[in-house]
């Protein structure tokens, strides 16, 4: 491939509200059909981004920022310029996780959140990544993407509780009252197929 002199790739990050956005942004080069080994630059704090001194051909461009979902695979080309990436916002998800009968603070538990499957009803997927929360007033937040998720809490000694929360433009998701039912109990295990070997995404009921 021929180098073309000067050759860039210009453009501006942006949130859903059209405000600039400080991103990093990582660009593979097209080999064939195989892709180069990536390079990154960052936006100024205007939100724009020069990829300067490239080689003629196609580009895929990754996009990550703190606080918003990444954008993957953007297709771009050499000499591109006046390219717009929109970045949509991750919405904080709050609330708190109590005792049902007392009233007090569950200090430790287990948060996971998830896309609702219907053909699962209000049951957590089996692949849903539970994290722990230490916190003395048993408060947690959630930065989730536009959408319906299914939240699930538990914690040793009570049931599993759960709930749905929608978050997008222009909502503003109440704080989320998880109250424990004591008497639940975690059951560890693993689910394997005939062979032995084990599974992902499997249903728990």
């Amino acid at each position: 491939v021929m180098p073309t002199d000067n050759a860039s790739i210009n453009g501006k990050v942006v949130d859903n509200a059209g405000k600039p956005v400080a991103a990093r942004i990582e660009y593979r080069q097209f080999s064939g059909n195989n892709l180069l080994p990536p390079g990154n630059v960052s936006t100024g704090i205007d939100g724009a981004f020069t990829i300067g001194d490239v080689e003629e051909g196609d580009f895929l461009l990754s996009i990550t920022a703190k606080g918003y979902a990444s954008q993957q695979m953007v297709p771009a080309h050499s000499g591109d310029s006046g390219i717009v990436i929109t970045l949509e916002s991750f919405q904080a998800v709050t609330g708190r996780v109590f005792d049902a009968k007392t009233g007090q603070a569950i200090e430790e538990f287990e948060i996971a959140s998830a896309y609702p499957n219907s053909s699962a009803g209000s049951q957590i997927p089996g692949n849903a990544a539970f994290r722990t929360v230490r916190d003395p007033g048993g408060a947690f937040s959630l930065e989730l993407e536009q959408g319906n998720y299914l939240i699930a809490v538990r914690a040793r000694g009570y049931s599993l509780a759960r709930v749905n929360a929608e978050t997008g433009p222009g909502l503003q998701p109440e704080p989320i009252e998880f109250g424990l039912q004591p008497g639940g109990a975690i059951v560890e295990g693993q689910v394997v197929d005939a062979s032995g070997t084990g599974g992902q995404g499997a249903l728990i009921f």
